[in-house]
């Protein structure tokens, strides 16, 4: 929906830590409302509070999102050893 760049020039009230200033994400009204109507036809129980705090955690990571690689990360998967017929963990 927002370019990951885009999110990053911007914060919730439009307040910065450094002299530069941000686009100020609480003024698009139209756009939150329209994001609070697609989740609230499909969720009767969503609010516009919970709307708000969903924008402001987006905009609060919105910086280590623009620098991930989209790589998944490896795990270790635990394999299960065979003994005969009974399997153990």
């Amino acid at each position: 929906m927002f370019e990951r760049r885009f999110l990053l020039q911007c914060s919730w009230a439009g307040g910065s830590r450094s002299s530069d200033s941000k686009v100020c994400f609480k003024s698009y009204v139209n756009v939150i409302d329209f994001f609070f109507q697609v989740i609230h036809s499909s969720d009767k129980r969503f609010t516009m509070i919970e709307c708000h705090a969903f924008f402001q955690k987006i905009l609060r990571n919105a910086k280590k999102r623009c620098e991930a690689k989209r790589m998944r990360a490896s795990s270790v998967r635990h394999r299960r050893k065979r003994l005969g017929n009974i399997m153990k963990a």
